[in-house]
């Protein structure tokens, strides 16, 4: 016994799944958006669609799209119902990229417009175009959203379609089980709302279901099938379920019977043929089908004949839809180049127009421009001597405003100057107070005064002389300290520094801590780090270290004795040296390392997010903590 392979019988099968449904509901007329002619082209198009002329029906159907949104009437329902059958229209000929597009447009205007049954049907078309790609999760998804809309709003004229989806889903991703039930709800279903088209496709499904497991129900349900086209004079559709029965007598060996239905088949589609419908695409597997059947019954030379023929015929099918391609190409083509045209030829009156009527605004501006000038030159002309009047008293009140600041910046400066005499002063009192004394600690005590009384007053005379008012240049001011320490400087042994500081400015409340740090460090590599042997080198670093500053201090003496800076235990020194650095919110490290060496990590008085204090500030707490009897 033959066994016609089963990819073909599944074809069949889909292609008669799918091509009732183009044609099930057309819309009750009339339909609001439309008009009598439109709704004749609308039925032309639905009549080409029965006999399988889709292509024929979406040139009309994409002409109604076309002129209903030229009327600006895209989303009428009756411009829905159109669009509907586009897409169904360019599922059918396999444009699904297109399809799809419409389709995805469509549900989200027929949810603006609430028209609930058509976004469900174009989700339903949708799950349609997922399953013929192989894509079920994608099919499911909108299965379901299909479900919700039509439960939620009852669309019971849906129901059917949508359980006839459902029981395709099932049978191509699921279970055979629920493919049956849903099949037999469709079936319910259609035969409730008297939808035969529906009944037809529900005993199709049937039918192929029952197909390897039940062959006499399957036969059933497709003669039930056929009864259904043939009183709906559905040629076409009769045709194809002949077919199937055909393949159905032939796999169970009843070639008699198969080669009767093939006639039967071959009787529907020249019917189709004479009646306008598109039946020349199944005259292959038709003749196919009749070889098989009498290759099995052993009539080899007739089975031989119609291969044959059935090759002949599909060599004609592939030219004739080539030549249709290239045709529909060229007449894209052809009519993309006079739509062009017309768009061209549209866009050339539109800006003659636009000129003409910018010509016309241009006269009218120029007569008006006239006007406003000469509106326009006598107030200029009195608001030009109101702005001389006005200039010469701000020139005047800038005049005083210039003296007034030069005057105050005299004033800063020879404050400046007198700070620095006044500190001067004092620091001439404590030379003259430490040659009266011969006590060696107190003489060390009121000079180690002396240097931070100088390190404040070089502030003040480095401003004076530069001019400045905020800020100071630290490295010109640790110059000036080091320049100091080498004239008072006291020891036998020879020194010499090496300064690596920036040319950066800081302000006074960052200065004054950091030249008291440095005095104070410097006092102590003189007093302690000077060897008769060996010339004493101070290094002093100042850099940056993430978000901080870093003053580093290195001498080559015998260092910290305890291997640290002590702070209380190191006398008023070091108290100072910890104390300013936590005025600049900073701290300190000191170790040995070829002598002592101390690391300054601050924060500058004036970088953002620090509080900014005043040189009174800095002077107050040299002064208080100069104060306390602590013995360096």
């Amino acid at each position: 016994m033959l066994v016609v392979p089963y990819g073909k019988t599944l074809m069949l099968f889909c292609c008669l799944l799918t091509l009732p449904l183009m044609s099930k509901n057309a819309p009750p007329v009339p339909l609001p958006g439309g008009t009598p002619r439109m709704y004749e082209q609308y039925d032309r198009a639905m009549s080409l669609i029965e006999a399988s002329l889709t292509d024929s029906a979406a040139v009309i159907l994409t002409n109604l799209k076309n002129c209903l949104e030229e009327r600006s009437d895209a989303h009428s329902p009756f411009a829905l119902h159109v669009r509907l059958q586009l897409a169904r229209s360019l599922e059918r000929d396999r444009y699904y990229t297109e399809a799809a597009a419409e389709l995805l447009a469509l549900a989200d205007d027929s949810r603006n417009a609430g028209l609930p049954e058509v976004e469900a049907q174009a989700y339903l078309e949708m799950a349609l175009i997922h399953e013929q790609q192989s894509h079920p999760v994608k099919c499911r998804n909108y299965l379901l959203r299909a479900e919700r809309l039509v439960r939620d709003n009852q669309l019971r004229p849906v129901m059917a379609y949508l359980f006839i989806r459902l029981s395709s889903y099932h049978r191509l991703f699921g279970s055979r089980q629920s493919a049956e039930r849903y099949s037999r709800l469709a079936l319910n279903h259609a035969l409730d709302q008297d939808q035969p088209l529906h009944m037809a496709t529900a005993h199709l499904l049937l039918s192929l279901i029952y197909r390897d497991t039940n062959p006499s129900a399957s036969e059933y349900h497709l003669r039930h099938s056929s009864r259904i086209y043939r009183q709906l004079d559905s040629d076409i559709n009769h045709m194809i379920v002949m077919l199937n029965l055909s393949n159905l007598h032939l796999e169970r060996g009843d070639f008699a019977s198969a080669l009767m239905s093939n006639d039967s088949a071959f009787y529907y589609s020249v019917l189709a043929q004479q009646r306008g419908s598109k039946a020349e695409d199944y005259h292959a597997s038709l003749l196919r089908q009749r070889s098989g059947i009498l290759k099995a019954s052993g009539a080899l030379d007739s089975a031989l004949h119609y291969l044959d023929q059935s090759r002949i015929a599909e060599v004609g099918l592939i030219e004739r839809l080539s030549a249709e391609r290239v045709a529909e190409v060229e007449a894209r083509f052809s009519n993309a180049k006079r739509e062009q045209q017309l768009q061209q030829q549209a866009q050339l009156l539109e800006f003659k127009k636009k000129r003409e009527q910018w010509l016309m605004w241009l006269m009218l501006l120029t007569v008006v421009s006239l006007g406003v000038v000469a509106i326009n030159y006598v107030r200029l002309r009195r608001a030009n001597a109101a702005l001389a009047r006005q200039s010469r008293v701000i020139h005047s009140q800038n005049d005083e405003l210039a003296g007034a600041l030069r005057e105050q910046q005299l004033l800063r400066g020879e404050i400046h100057h007198r700070v620095k005499n006044n500190l001067q002063l004092i620091i001439s009192l404590l030379e003259l107070q430490i040659e009266d004394i011969a006590d060696p600690a107190v003489r060390s005590s009121l000079q180690s005064m002396e240097g931070r009384v100088y390190s404040m007053a070089a502030i003040h005379e480095i401003l004076y002389r530069e001019g400045k008012l905020e800020t100071i240049n630290f490295h010109r001011y640790v110059e000036k300290i080091t320049d100091h320490f080498s004239t008072i400087a006291r020891i036998e042994s020879a020194f010499r520094f090496t300064l690596q500081i920036p040319d950066w400015e800081f302000n006074l409340d960052t200065a004054i801590p950091l030249g008291t740090i440095l005095n104070e460090l410097l006092t102590n590599s003189f007093k302690y780090g000077a060897d008769q042997h060996e010339a004493l080198h101070i290094n002093i670093h100042l850099g940056r270290e993430g978000d901080h500053y870093l003053l580093t201090y290195c001498d080559n003496g015998p260092g910290f004795p305890a291997g640290q800076l002590m702070e209380r235990e190191g006398g008023l020194g070091s108290y100072l040296v910890n104390g300013m650095a936590r005025q600049l919110r900073g701290r300190v490290e000191t170790y040995n390392r070829d002598g002592a060496c101390t690391l300054v990590y601050f924060n500058g008085k004036n970088s953002p997010g620090h509080d900014s204090g005043t040189v009174d500030e800095a002077v107050a707490t040299a002064t208080t903590l100069a104060r306390e009897p602590v013995s360096t």
